[in-house]
């Protein structure tokens, strides 16, 4: 039986803070402001963005999207960045690197991700956690979250500097020391972080340190699927939502796709939206449904929560099944509210 998991509330990590110890899990990804708000279609047909998955924009357009919007919320984000906040609230000790501008937006991620419980570092040299890494070649990276009424989100992405982390930024001896090194879709396909992803795999590999990759976004499949595929094989755990994996194997039907991307890494995990999730791991397929919801209401962040409980599961050797049952109770409670964190005090109970 698997203990009740309480989502722990929030450890704030300032400049003061004693080092913490090792990380048990270490992601990469882009440092995003997301930006939420509530909006009908007609506003994505007149902004000319295809809902439910993410656009890049410039920056001068993401000013001009945010001033015609009502903002209802804001958060530290990015995809890794939202895994690395459920891991920490499930009280996993997790880094996430990540690069931001010393300006407002910076400033605001760093505290906000830091007061959730994990340790933040980028670029060299180490920097105290609660403080922002500083660039100044590009302002924070931003990501309006358009979440329509039928909960789907659509994102407007201006990556900033966070679309430049390198592998300056990555600390080699922090991966060696951590169980898994996550790594998030986005980052694959663009030359400016090439070298942060090659850094951390060759850190992974040398110290046997399990690879988790997330596909991310089907948009971003459809960019950059060579990129993606061409890591396959250093990787151990692999992500996508049904979407993504069809674009990453090119087959017309799930049972293909996955036949196709666990001939390329050991594990796949593929979610299925309310038909539940799908996990081929070592030959072994396990179908696991999701969790009942009374009310969708924002389903950002659900397959990055999804990541979290199953990671959690792993790192505690709780099997593939168990682990994909805590992934669907983490994503279960995140669309019933807006954002893509968990509710802090939220107690799950596994049978």
């Amino acid at each position: 039986m698997i203990p009740t998991l309480a989502i722990l509330p929030a450890t704030v990590v300032g400049v003061n803070t004693p080092p913490r110890t090792p990380s048990r899990i270490v992601a990469l990804g882009h440092a995003i402001v997301d930006v939420l708000a509530f909006c009908d279609d007609s506003v994505l047909d007149a902004l000319g963005v295809a809902k439910s998955t993410m656009t890049l924009v410039e920056p001068s357009r993401a000013s001009d999207v945010r001033s015609s919007i009502a903002v209802s919320a804001m958060s530290s984000g990015g995809s890794a960045a939202n895994t690395a906040v459920s891991l920490a609230v499930l009280g996993v000790p997790t880094t996430f690197v990540g690069r931001v501008a010393d300006d407002e937006l910076g400033r605001f991620f760093a505290s906000d991700i830091t007061s959730s419980g994990v340790r933040f570092a980028a670029g060299r040299p180490r920097l105290t956690a609660g403080t922002a890494p500083i660039s100044s070649t590009s302002g924070t990276g931003s990501a309006i979250v358009l979440v329509s009424p039928d909960a789907e989100r659509t994102m407007c992405t201006s990556l900033g500097v966070g679309g430049t982390l390198s592998a300056a930024d990555v600390d080699a001896a922090e991966i060696a020391a951590a169980d898994v090194v996550y790594i998030e879709g986005y980052l694959c396909g663009k030359p400016e972080t090439e070298s942060a992803i090659t850094a951390a795999l060759e850190a992974a590999a040398k110290a046997s340190t399990t690879v988790a990759l997330s596909a991310s976004d089907p948009f971003w499949v459809q960019l950059h699927g060579d990129a993606i595929r061409g890591l396959l094989g250093s990787v151990d755990v692999l992500f996508a939502n049904e979407a993504e994996a069809l674009g990453l194997s090119g087959a017309d039907d799930t049972g293909n796709a996955v036949k196709f991307l666990t001939e390329k890494c050991r594990t796949v995990v593929v979610t299925l939206g309310a038909a539940g999730s799908l996990v081929v791991s070592n030959g072994e397929r396990i179908s696991v449904p999701a969790d009942k919801v009374d009310s969708v209401v924002d389903t950002t962040g659900a397959g990055d929560s999804f990541a979290a409980g199953y990671l959690y599961g792993i790192i505690n050797s709780l099997g593939e099944r168990r682990s994909a049952e805590i992934g669907s109770r983490l994503a279960a409670e995140v669309i019933t509210h807006l954002g893509a964190r968990p509710t802090p005090g939220k107690v799950f109970k596994i049978d």
